[in-house]
């Protein structure tokens, strides 16, 4: 729980849950990144997740339209979300809510392990 608050009581990090009714169905959490290049932040979406028995019913949309209000009240310059190319649910939803794929050269880079405890 201590992590929880400690994410929750930073303004960089977004946490925004699905509900029906009572029932949390599913979130997205987001970091806001400032950048050298830009005097704008970028928005991150790190995470959704929709519980599988609610999926395909508008709560992953009504996730990512609430985050992009978010990111344009912040007035940051873009928002951005990674996955696999081999996830294609997650591209197909991407591309459903309006993303759009990059063409270039980029690679991300994992270093797993630095400095983590766990």
């Amino acid at each position: 729980m201590e992590h929880m608050t400690k994410f929750l009581s930073n303004p960089s990090n977004v946490l925004l849950a699905a509900e029906v009714g009572t029932e949390i169905i599913g979130f997205l959490s987001a970091h806001s990144l400032d950048s050298l290049e830009h005097e704008a932040a970028a928005m991150f979406i790190y995470e959704v997740e929709v519980d599988a028995g609610h999926r395909r019913m508008g709560a992953g949309t009504a996730l990512i339209n609430h985050i992009q209000e978010i990111a344009n009240a912040r007035q940051m310059f873009e928002m951005f979300v990674l996955t696999n190319h081999s996830n294609t649910g997650a591209v197909a939803f991407y591309r459903a809510t309006g993303g759009q794929v990059e063409e270039g050269d980029e690679l991300m880079f994992v270093y797993p392990g630095t400095g983590i405890r766990g």
